[in-house]
């Protein structure tokens, strides 16, 4: 892989897509780590870091499982 290829592909893992940003609890070590390991040809075993619009959608995700539940337990207790 090239150079220019590196640096794209570590771009787009790193970086928010609206702002263009390093996303949040990335580290520059992590960042040359996986930059590197692009050049050298190795598997990258760096976690993926999930952006602040995916963690919003998941957390709102969670958070309507638990008020259907609540809303389950609350008619299931009307009805004893």
């Amino acid at each position: 892989m090239t150079k220019i290829e590196a640096f794209q592909k570590t771009k787009r893992r790193f970086t928010n897509l609206i702002d263009g940003n390093v996303r949040n609890g990335v580290s520059v070590s992590q960042i040359i780590q996986y930059y590197e390991s692009l050049l050298n040809g190795e598997s990258n075993k760096s976690s993926y870091v999930m952006g602040n619009i995916e963690k919003s959608f998941s957390e709102e995700e969670i958070l309507d499982i638990v008020r259907e539940q609540e809303q389950d337990l609350s008619d299931d207790n009307y009805l004893i």
